[in-house]
């Protein structure tokens, strides 16, 4: 599910308990979810989208844990803020295409620290077990790809 447009808002809490948690209280207001539109497509298909822009999952109702495969790009000298848990080579292995540098480039936008970490930090889905509280309902319009603009 994603929320149209949202990539170009501005930045969300993401913490429960004062902890992060990579999860939104739908309960503030942000946003409107009842926007949301399913990002579906026959077997094989991949959704892409902003990092910025609103998105989540319905409730998972089967009994089977769910899966996820997560890759992410950015430019050679967009720096992890938390920092990067190797060296600067193994950094630069990460690199698809272009040249690693240690001069990070700066950006004047608005920026929301995932600190201090969930209890038993992990993934997402481990981050938010437990949850109360859903953020999309599971009863969507008619399931469909579209392009963000």
């Amino acid at each position: 599910m994603i929320v149209p447009g949202t990539h170009r808002g501005p930045i969300f809490d993401h913490h429960a308990d004062r902890r992060f948690c990579g999860a939104m209280d739908p309960t503030r207001g942000d946003v409107d979810f009842k926007k949301a539109i399913p990002l579906t497509g026959q077997a094989g298909s991949i959704t892409v989208h902003h990092v910025r822009a609103v998105h989540g999952s319905a409730p998972n109702t089967s009994a089977r844990e769910r899966r996820l495969f997560l890759l992410q790009y950015r430019a050679a000298d967009a720096w992890p803020l938390l920092g990067f848990p190797g060296t600067l080579e193994e950094y630069e292995k990460l690199l698809v295409s272009g040249t690693g540098t240690i001069e990070p480039r700066l950006e004047p936008v608005p920026v929301r620290l995932p600190l201090p970490p969930a209890d038993a930090q992990g993934s997402n889905y481990e981050n938010q077990k437990g949850m109360k509280q859903r953020y999309f309902d599971e009863s969507v319009a008619k399931p469909t790809l579209q392009p963000l603009k």
